[in-house]
């Protein structure tokens, strides 16, 4: 009610629905205790997964009101909805000891795609009407190659003292929720008068918003994370070591549903007292023209900066301790 602000009636929406994962991973290793001048630990692998979450979404009309007047509401017929992702990596990996040095040598392969499965048109009731929506057997497919690159090196030929750096590049996987609001089953949500004709049904209909103004870019990036890491383990007596870890991240081509089709233009405002905006951008191209899509945005993005002490005193004279201290920035 916008004249008390109070809320009143049933709940705003009911949903139902499953979420699902299966994945299976192998491996084969190879020791090779002289090679190449070093010793060699190998290792082939292949990992598959695929998942799902797909819900059935009931929206109840709600109503504003100003007393007992209705001034608007909001309607939507039930709908489904849902993604599903399948995804297969294959890496190989060299564990390569040279000397003082360790080095670990790692590359991955990854193949993953997004898509759509038939899903049920339902009635008023929420029952299936026995039409489906298309399936979509590609929504985006990523492809990548990750590098990964260790060393740990022995200041001391007893290892007393160890200097460890690493780089890799980690891609993320593909998130289901992220793009499942672009499932052709959707049903349109609309505004009406708040009222209804003698049949129940809502009167004076506008379509308030649907699926036709959101979309995917078909050429979406995965999105992926650089990780660099420099640490130092020194032993300072039989029971007691400490190390300092130093971590480094910069995670790039993150996503975002930004308007591709809206012209916008700067004008002046206004503010709230206590709030500091002086313009904001007003859509000059009308409701219609506008298209959200979930693509790659270089003003989505973050930066990681941390370090780690830790000093640990191993099992001896019946007690044992750990302690560390985090300092994170991002």
């Amino acid at each position: 009610d916008l004249d008390t602000g109070e809320v009143t009636g049933g709940i705003y929406t009911w949903y139902d629905g499953k979420s699902q994962k299966t994945s299976f991973s192998g491996r084969v290793t190879k020791y090779a205790d002289s090679f190449m001048g070093g010793s060699h630990d190998f290792k082939v692998g292949v990992q598959y997964n695929s998942g799902l979450g797909e819900y059935t979404f009931g929206p109840n009309d709600y109503i504003y009101t100003y007393g007992s007047t209705p001034a608007y509401g909001y309607t939507q017929l039930p709908f489904t909805q849902g993604g599903r992702m399948k995804a297969i990596g294959i890496y190989a990996d060299d564990t390569y000891q040279l000397g003082r040095a360790t080095l670990n040598l790692g590359l991955r392969y990854d193949d993953s795609k997004a898509y759509f499965a038939e899903q049920d048109l339902l009635d008023a009731s929420g029952n299936p009407t026995g039409q489906k929506s298309p399936a979509v057997d590609e929504v985006f497919r990523w492809r990548v190659l990750s590098p990964r690159l260790g060393v740990t090196f022995k200041m001391t030929d007893s290892g007393s003292s160890l200097l460890k750096a690493h780089y890799g590049r980690y891609y993320r996987g593909i998130v289901t929720g992220e793009f499942d609001n672009t499932t052709p089953s959707i049903t349109p949500r609309y505004t009406f008068a708040g009222t209804y004709n003698s049949a129940g049904v809502p009167q004076d209909l506008e379509l308030f918003s649907d699926t036709s103004q959101l979309t995917v870019d078909p050429d979406l990036k995965n999105p992926y994370t650089d990780q660099y890491i420099l640490a130092w383990e020194q032993q300072a007596g039989p029971d007691i070591g400490f190390s300092v870890n130093y971590v480094h991240k910069r995670s790039e081509r993150q996503t975002a549903f930004p308007d591709v089709g809206g012209t916008y233009r700067l004008v002046p405002f206004t503010s709230p007292a206590g709030v500091n905006i002086s313009e904001v951008y007003q859509l000059t191209s009308g409701a219609a023209s506008r298209l959200f899509q979930l693509r790659n945005d270089d003003r989505m993005f973050s930066r990681y900066n941390g370090v780690a002490f830790e000093v640990k005193k191993r099992m001896s004279n019946r007690w044992q301790a750990n302690v560390g201290l985090t300092l994170s920035k991002s």
